[in-house]
């Protein structure tokens, strides 16, 4: 009688046990609407930071996971599958995310040493100068925005134009805090020996 009594005693702590693990594993998220270049941070929420939490993307080519952070990489639509998991116990939760065109534009400039074709600056010496405006879908100036340079090249701001010296290819990134939406410049740097072959020819 006493060994039946301990049986049943030792079977109900094990179940309370795993009660409580299930209780403290919850994972929530919602579904995401985005435009190209956006980046979402802590776009989902595990109630344990012990949990692994991995993710099963449909269609990678216009979403990537870093973390916590979800960027918006093309326009389309994709299902995610969040799964966490701890000693023995999963929850999953299911989004869809939804990307679609960008409503802001950059607007680039040349100015010296530099032209702009195809969505990209080509830098024809070590520094280059040009003027770069963010519309909205309205076509009205955007005034608040930041800016870096990637690739160890130097960016400043001088009045109206933008200063780069660089002798590399790079990207100048815009972001607009308002939006949280990020824009991306890409730099070619086109070395004087190129240049010399192109005008032989």
């Amino acid at each position: 009688m006493i060994a039946i009594s301990l049986t049943l005693l030792l079977i109900f702590f094990t179940f309370n046990k795993n009660e409580k693990v299930l209780e403290r594993l919850t994972l929530k998220a919602d579904n995401l609407s985005l435009k190209v270049g956006q980046t979402v941070t802590n776009f989902y929420h595990v109630s344990s930071d012990k949990a692994v939490v991995t993710f099963d993307i449909e269609n990678p080519n216009i979403v990537s996971i870093n973390g916590k952070n979800l960027s918006a990489l093309d326009v389309g639509k994709t299902n995610i599958k969040i799964t966490a998991s701890l000693d023995d116990v999963s929850t999953i939760a299911d989004i869809v995310v939804e990307i679609s065109a960008n409503s802001f534009t950059l607007k680039i400039t040349p100015s010296q040493n530099c032209y702009y074709e195809n969505n990209t600056l080509y830098q024809t010496e070590n520094f280059c100068r040009f003027s770069a405006d963010i519309l909205d879908y309205n076509g009205k100036l955007v005034e608040e925005f930041y800016y870096f340079s990637t690739n160890s090249s130097l960016l400043n701001k001088e009045f109206l134009y933008f200063e780069l010296y660089s002798t590399k290819d790079c990207q100048i990134i815009f972001y607009i805090p308002a939006q949280e939406i990020y824009l991306e410049l890409n730099v070619v740097y086109i070395k004087k020996s190129a240049l010399k072959a192109d005008s032989d020819c």
